[in-house]
Parts: C-alpha cells; sequence; structure tokens
C-alpha cells in the first residue's frame, strides 16, 4: 500500500520547525486554545463597563442643550475632577480610573482623580461612598 502524501520539513525553519504534509490543504499553524470560562467573563465585565460607559455619556450628550448641564470638558480642557472617597477603596480607584479613561477616550482630555478632601471647587464627579453623595441624599448602602 503506497502512502501518497509525503513529509517535508521547510527548509528556512518556518511554521515553528514542524513537519507538514506536502500537498495538504490545511496549513500547518499552532491552534489557539479554546478561551477560558474565566477569560469570556472578563470580555463579560469589560462590555458591560463599556456599556455604562457609553450610556453616561449618551446621557451627558443629550443633557448638552440644558442650562444646568454638567460640563465635564470644555474647548478640550478638564472641567470638572472625579472625586473618590479618602481612604480610597480598590473598587472606587478601579471605577473612577474607568470613568477617566473614557472621558478621555471620547474627548480627550484627562480629568483629574482626587481625595475627597481635596476636591477642589466647581463640577465634582463622586464615586462611591463620599459625603458628597451623603449630603446629596445619594444613597450608596448598596454599593459594593
Amino acid at each position: 500500500m503506497e502512502n501518497s502524501a509525503r513529509f517535508a520539513r521547510p527548509p528556512y525553519g518556518g511554521l515553528g520547525g514542524r513537519w507538514s504534509v506536502v500537498g495538504s490543504q490545511t496549513p500547518n499553524t499552532q491552534h489557539r486554545a479554546p478561551k477560558t470560562l474565566q477569560h469570556r467573563q472578563r470580555l463579560e465585565f469589560q462590555a458591560r463597563i463599556a456599556a455604562i460607559g457609553l450610556t453616561m455619556l449618551v446621557v451627558l450628550c443629550l443633557a448638552g442643550g440644558r442650562a444646568d448641564a454638567l460640563t465635564l470638558v470644555d474647548e478640550g480642557k478638564a472641567a470638572c475632577a472625579i472625586v473618590v472617597s479618602d481612604p480610597k477603596d480598590y473598587w472606587d480607584g478601579l471605577a473612577s480610573g474607568w470613568v477617566k479613561a473614557y472621558v478621555e477616550k471620547a474627548t480627550g482630555a484627562a480629568l483629574p482623580i482626587v481625595a475627597e478632601k481635596d476636591a477642589p471647587g466647581g463640577a465634582l464627579i463622586s464615586i462611591g461612598h463620599t459625603a458628597l453623595a451623603r449630603n446629596a441624599d445619594i444613597a450608596t448602602d448598596d454599593l459594593r
């Protein structure tokens, strides 16, 4: 019985130095392992955060015609600051970084992230369990 397939090693050591079947229709490439459940969950989480950020930007854009709208960026420069509780907790730091990144991607301006005790005057975005949120009667008890 004659075997019609011939095996050849690429002369230049390409394809990772693997042997390939000469004349076969499939390329001799490494197949990627299927994505893990943890990787898929991370992607789903990032998609949710992106959706929240996009929703926030859409709402802010729609509010652009109102006189009492919050101005985040004015002529390419930050017009507000992101305020986090003091001491900053891990999740507040993560969320504030996401908000900063999304606003910077959308506008090109980097909003400063400051501790509540160092908050400047003017427009502020409060993230987490801050006194600003408590004073505005915003319930943060269910935030984790």
